[in-house]
């Protein structure tokens, strides 16, 4: 005879948390990304520029974009014509470098633009 047993609480069956510990993740969670952005916004340095804008002679158009989207919308752009095989393109571009947090004044700049 076995004398192992199933847990009561597995993968299959869930585990139930009452209205008090959802509230209180909740309420960590907000504070932690809080902490995070506060933090974030002390390390990037006053007029550092992590993002790249690469400007183009459409000007009804732009894209912003994750950095490691350049290679591919580049490509793309490239096969239609839009761009130049050393990553020129026709359409201004806003490239993030750094994707959070988003500098609201570098974005102002470039939809402005």
């Amino acid at each position: 005879m076995r004398d192992n047993f199933a847990a009561r609480l597995d993968r299959k069956s869930g585990f139930q948390q009452g209205p008090h510990q959802s509230a209180a993740r909740d309420l960590h969670a907000g504070e932690a990304e809080d902490r995070r952005t506060v933090a974030c916004g002390d390390e990037i340095p006053q007029g550092a520029q992590d993002n790249d804008t690469i400007t183009g002679d459409v000007s009804d158009v732009g894209f912003v974009l994750q950095g490691g989207m350049y290679n591919q919308v580049i490509a793309a752009l490239r096969a239609l014509g839009l761009a130049d095989d050393f990553g020129g393109s026709r359409i201004p571009l806003h490239v993030l470098n750094c994707v959070y947090p988003l500098v609201p004044d570098e974005l102002a700049a470039f939809c402005a633009w």
